[in-house]
């Protein structure tokens, strides 16, 4: 896709990227969310002009035939990918002890227990909707 002056200016700023940008590009390896899960790039064709990836998930299972519309975000961070909810397994300034936290929003950006998550050495996500399905409710009634 070619871009005009008026949108180049602002992408060389913002470097966001247009739909079919090159700074819209997923590469491997890369980290990306899709039906609210987080996986990683193992594989990328084209098919017909478009882009088509293969990840593989937390839970080890390989998912094909993923197109871009799919992909809500992709970063080669993970904390790029997190979202508000989504609970992480850390470490600070690589010291042995192992930290979790619930990702919130705070005034300048996403974090946990009060750092940013540039700050964090994330090991592990546990995504919200992975929370909802593995989680057990407590019935006090029965």
């Amino acid at each position: 896709m070619k871009c005009g002056d008026k949108e180049w200016q602002h992408c060389q700023v913002e470097k966001m990227g247009c739909p079919g940008c090159y700074y819209d590009e997923i590469e491997i390896k890369e980290y990306i969310r899709i039906h609210e899960e987080i996986a990683q790039i193992t594989k990328k064709g084209k098919i017909d002009n478009h882009y088509i990836y293969s990840a593989i998930y937390g839970d080890g299972k390989e998912y094909t035939n993923i197109s871009r519309k799919m992909i809500t975000k992709h970063s080669k961070k993970i904390s790029e990918v997190l979202k508000e909810g989504d609970v992480i397994f850390y470490t600070i300034n690589n010291s042995p002890q192992i930290y979790m936290g619930k990702v919130r929003k705070y005034k300048l950006g996403l974090g946990s227990n009060y750092y940013s998550l540039e700050q964090l050495n994330i090991i592990k996500v546990i995504t919200k909707k992975e929370i909802k399905e593995v989680g057990f409710e407590i019935n006090e009634s029965i």
